[in-house]
Parts: structure tokens; C-alpha cells; sequence
């Protein structure tokens, strides 16, 4: 397990060293469903094929900080530091932006802005949050190409 989950690491890190545009679909383990940033604000759908539902990861300016940007409208995944909303908002690399994938095992990931901001689907909505106790809190990178 310990293999696949450096692997995980590792592809990250090769996708994000190379410059090469890899696409993933971002899919919440516990309902299945994936990121759309349609609109500004971020949405939960089913899988329906869009690029709004499709990512790119690169590095931060900040060692294991990542930036992730929607591929219909080349926008950075970005938190609201008051509320916690989650949109695309134009890339401009600060805090707001960066993001650490913290793997879980060999396909589960957690998306993490400070040590207790995790990115959890609850209900209906993408929100940052506290760990959670079930698998809201872990998505699952899917290479566009695979789907």
C-alpha cells in the first residue's frame, strides 16, 4: 500500500515537474460525484462529461502546495479566508490558492488549504471544513483521458 500511495506522489510531482497539462476529474469517494466549476462558484454534479469538470495541478511557489485550476475557465481553485466558499477566481498563486494533497492510501486523497481546512462535500455543496470521520473528506484523482 505504501507503494501506491508514493506512486500517487509521484505522478502528482511528474505531472507538475514536467508542465505537461495532465486533466483529472476530482471525485468525492463518498458519493461519487465530481468538482464543476461551471460557474464562478464551485458545484457537486454527476459526471457529465464537461470540461468545467476537469483540473489541472501544478506547483505552488510553496514547496508541497499545489495549484488547481478548472480547464473551461483556466480559473485556480480559491477559498473565501471569510467563509470558507469555494470558487475559481483568476490565478494568482497567494494562500488562498495553494492546496496540499495529503494522500490516504493508493487512490484516496484529501484536499487541505490549513491544517484544519479540508475540502468536504457536504450535502449538495463543496465547502472547507474539519476532518471528517466518514469519506466526505476524500476525493479520488481520475485521469480525464480514463473516463
Amino acid at each position: 500500500m505504501l507503494l501506491k500511495a508514493l506512486s500517487f506522489i509521484v505522478v502528482i510531482q511528474v505531472v507538475a515537474i514536467s508542465g505537461y497539462p495532465q486533466e483529472f476529474m476530482i471525485k468525492n469517494k463518498k458519493s461519487g460525484m465530481v468538482l464543476d466549476g461551471t460557474k464562478q462558484k464551485i458545484n457537486i454534479t454527476g459526471w457529465a462529461h464537461k470540461n468545467s469538470q476537469l483540473w489541472t495541478i501544478e506547483f505552488s511557489s510553496i514547496p508541497g502546495y499545489y495549484i488547481i485550476s478548472n480547464v473551461a475557465n483556466r480559473k485556480a481553485l480559491d477559498a473565501s479566508p471569510l467563509t470558507k466558499a469555494l470558487s475559481t477566481y483568476p490565478k494568482h498563486g497567494k494562500r488562498t490558492q495553494r492546496w496540499k494533497l495529503t494522500t490516504i492510501d493508493e487512490t484516496r486523497f484529501q484536499v487541505q488549504r490549513h491544517p484544519n481546512d479540508f475540502m468536504i462535500q457536504k450535502n449538495d455543496k463543496v465547502v472547507l471544513g474539519p476532518k471528517q470521520n466518514d469519506d466526505s473528506d476524500k476525493w479520488i484523482l481520475v485521469v480525464a483521458h480514463s473516463v
